[in-house]
């Protein structure tokens, strides 16, 4: 009986009684100070690093899904010559390879830009720019527990070009609402950010994803002027917590409209038949569609959001918030270009947006560039993915009945 239970216990944790077999390392090469993902298969699906046989902190993707890759930072100082490198995966070694270094490199001082955070989870994620496997988060004097390369959902891969940029960690313990904290990110003892200061969001709405027939998720983190940002840090920057669920694919909604778009009456039926009414707090549902053939040329909706109803007996009205967005196929690309995907993301937000009761007039003035600004007045380089000081203003302390989806909307908001 103990040996099968044994057995059971190694196959629960992905070990295949060989040892990892390293099968990429990118870049093979660099100076100290150099971020370094790896790859390797058998093993299990979580590991570490040695170098010249001194284990190495490691990030470890596992938690994602992915499974067998690994992220290490070369030691500054390091000597010009190869290096034999190996991973630990599985209670055994893989054979070394070698990485190869080509200068000492240097410490670099941290920087952080926001963050975001997940209700009731004891997750905090930073954005920034000089993170390293080895930086240390220091939340309110205390070192935050562990740091790993991706988050508690699959969407949330983060992109090698982006470890340096992010630092995810779990807390000793879950933050409270409303709370106020402060965090600092050390690399060295000489090379130490600064003091970032937050407060937790007090409001909270969980957003559920749903993926429609041929359809694909936004791109979870994009990168724009020099910082990375996400749905959820745009948000948390705003006073509000968004907790992204990831809901089951559902069938092509109809397409009713004459142009090629939907009706309410197809909008309230599809909402009828996936959204997630059980929930009794704010909430949200978006779907994502990627192309329309119906009616060519005319422009596809790629991501719809609509909000919770105490009662569902009868076809919302446009004093019910929803917002909808138009994406994806020849015409929207060719607008678009090598933006589109972040352009896909920052739309959802957009949506979202008019869910909490947001117009597109609070983007005026120096703001104008900002979340609820209309696609049509943007082009590759001019916007941000933050908003405007009326949105935050809004989001943040304006009254439940202004902005919780569901409630009344547009034509009837008086709080601006």
């Amino acid at each position: 009986m103990l040996a099968i239970f044994a057995m059971t216990m190694m196959i629960m944790h992905g070990c295949e009684c060989e040892k990892p077999l390293i099968t990429s390392v990118t870049p093979p090469s660099g100076a100290g100070g150099t971020i370094v993902e790896v790859k390797y298969s058998k093993g299990s699906i979580d590991g570490d690093m040695y170098w010249e046989g001194t284990k190495l902190e490691t990030r470890n993707a596992s938690i994602l899904g992915l499974g067998n890759t690994l992220y290490f930072t070369v030691p500054v100082g390091a000597t010009n010559a190869g290096h034999a490198i190996k991973v630990s995966s599985g209670g055994k070694f893989s054979d070394d390879t070698t990485f190869t270094v080509t200068g000492p490199g240097t410490h670099v001082i941290p920087q952080i830009h926001g963050f975001d955070i997940c209700h009731g989870i004891k997750e905090l994620t930073l954005y920034g720019a000089n993170f390293t496997t080895n930086s240390i988060a220091i939340l309110d004097g205390t070192d935050t527990v562990k740091q790993y390369a991706g988050g508690s959902m699959p969407l949330r891969i983060i992109p090698q070009n982006f470890v340096d940029n992010i630092l995810l960690m779990t807390l000793p313990s879950a933050l409270t609402m409303g709370s106020a904290h402060t965090i600092t990110v050390v690399n060295s003892p000489a090379h130490v950010s600064a003091n970032f200061a937050f407060t937790v969001p007090n409001r909270l709405t969980k957003m559920e994803y749903s993926m429609a027939t041929g359809g694909s998720y936004p791109q979870y983190y994009i990168e724009r002027l020099n910082s990375v940002y996400s749905l959820r840090r745009a948000y948390c920057d705003a006073g509000m917590i968004i907790d992204i669920t990831i809901g089951d694919s559902v069938a092509k909604p109809a397409v009713g409209g004459a142009s090629g778009g939907f009706t309410d009456a197809d909008l309230y039926s599809f909402w009828q038949a996936y959204a997630d009414t059980t929930d009794s707090g704010w909430y949200m549902m978006g779907v994502f569609v990627d192309a329309y053939d119906d009616a060519p040329g005319w422009i596809t909706w790629g991501s719809m959001f609509m909000n919770r109803k105490y009662s569902l007996a009868t076809l919302p009205t446009k004093y019910e918030r929803r917002g909808y967005a138009l994406f994806r196929n020849g015409f929207t690309a060719a607008y678009f270009g090598s933006w589109i995907e972040e352009a896909y993301l920052r739309d959802v937000c957009h949506e979202a947006g008019h869910g909490f009761n947001l117009y597109h007039a609070d983007t005026v003035g120096m703001y104008s560039t900002s979340i609820m600004t209309r696609n049509a007045n943007l082009d590759s380089t001019n916007w941000i993915l933050r908003f405007s000081a009326a949105s935050r203003t809004h989001l943040q302390s304006h009254s439940v009945n202004d902005v919780k989806p569901g409630k009344t909307a547009f034509d009837n908001r008086t709080c601006h």
